[in-house]
């Protein structure tokens, strides 16, 4: 299986080197933008999940948390829509969600991340993100909540 490798790595080094500069910059810009969209679906997912875990808790008598999950659910889900209706920029979604992770480390590095990963993307392709990976899963949540609080 090593020769494999090998064969893979010297194919590729020989393709790289006979592009010319302008077109490598284009495969490593491909790449990252690859990157940042499907790091930042995951990241808005992963946020979508945290989101809702809050609410859930609440519904499961976790009282104490009920003026937080409110806030921020309310936040969140206008700062989205704000966002895709063009009256925001992607920031305000992450200043939303901020108070979930209440000063956390891991919670700051997440927004940190956003952040990072949406400079790489266009509004357009933010937007659609926003509503596929946030929004959607949000939904989605909140609607297995709704059915699972019923039985």
């Amino acid at each position: 299986m090593a020769w494999l490798n090998y064969y893979h790595r010297k194919d590729f080094t020989t393709r790289w080197s006979k592009l010319t500069d302008e077109q490598k910059r284009a495969v490593l810009n491909t790449i990252i933008h690859e990157f940042a969209q499907r790091g930042l679906s995951s990241l808005l997912g992963e946020i979508a999940y945290d989101v809702a875990l809050l609410v859930n808790s609440v519904l499961l008598g976790h009282r104490e948390l009920e003026n937080l999950a409110k806030e921020v659910k309310e936040q969140v889900l206008k700062a989205s829509m704000d966002f895709i209706n063009g009256k925001t920029d992607f920031n305000s979604i992450m200043k939303a969600i901020a108070p979930l992770y209440n000063e956390s480390a891991d919670g700051k590095r997440k927004l940190e991340d956003g952040v990072f990963l949406a400079s790489f993307l266009d509004t357009q392709e933010l937007k659609e993100l926003v509503k596929e990976s946030l929004l959607d899963n949000l939904k989605s949540w909140f609607d297995y909540m709704m059915i699972a609080k019923k039985k």
